[in-house]
Parts: structure tokens; C-alpha cells; sequence
């Protein structure tokens, strides 16, 4: 099930009420700042993870929107490419091995 289409939708609908004429790369750097609560969230565990994360997510959806990204596809054939890499764990976390 693709549940991306009415978040979508929804995020859309009410981000355009407000900022109508907002450009995809003044939303990636309001992200990129997002993301950054969202580590610090994580990291200092000061603030919920859950809302940075939305806050995120909310902003990835209307990035994509705006550049015509269909997420939902870019999302399974990402997928795919993973599961066919080797992975290993490089400073806690996981890295691809083989090159792109």
C-alpha cells in the first residue's frame, strides 16, 4: 500500500494556503535545519524524536511535490538497489562497501 499520495496531498494542500509561491531549494535548507533538531533530538534526547522526524518527513514530501519526484517509485527502486549491495558497519552505523 502507497500511503505517500494523501500525505502528500495533505502536506500540499496546507503548505500552499501559506507559502504558494515556495522554491524546492528554499524548503531542502529549511530541512537541512530540521534535520539538524532531528539529531540533536537523537543525540541529546531533550526533545521528541517523533516531531523532529514529522517535521522532516513533512518537508521531504513537499520537496518532492515540487520537483514532480514520484517518491513512492524513487523509494521500491532504491530499495532494490540496497538489498544488493554489501553493507558494513563504519563508525555505528551502516555503509554501503561496493562503489556506485
Amino acid at each position: 500500500m502507497n500511503s505517500l499520495p494523501p500525505m502528500t496531498d495533505e502536506v500540499v494542500e496546507w503548505v500552499s494556503g501559506i507559502f504558494p509561491d515556495r522554491h524546492p531549494m528554499h524548503t531542502t535548507i529549511k530541512m537541512v535545519e530540521e534535520v539538524s533538531e532531528l539529531m540533536d533530538a537523537v543525540f541529546t534526547g531533550g526533545r521528541n524524536v517523533g516531531e523532529e522526524c514529522a517535521d522532516v518527513l513533512i518537508l521531504l514530501l513537499d520537496i518532492a511535490h515540487l520537483t514532480g519526484v514520484d517518491l513512492h517509485r524513487e523509494f521500491k527502486n532504491k530499495m532494490a538497489v540496497n538489498r544488493n549491495r554489501k553493507w558494513v558497519k563504519r563508525n555505528g552505523a551502516l555503509k554501503h562497501d561496493n562503489p556506485d
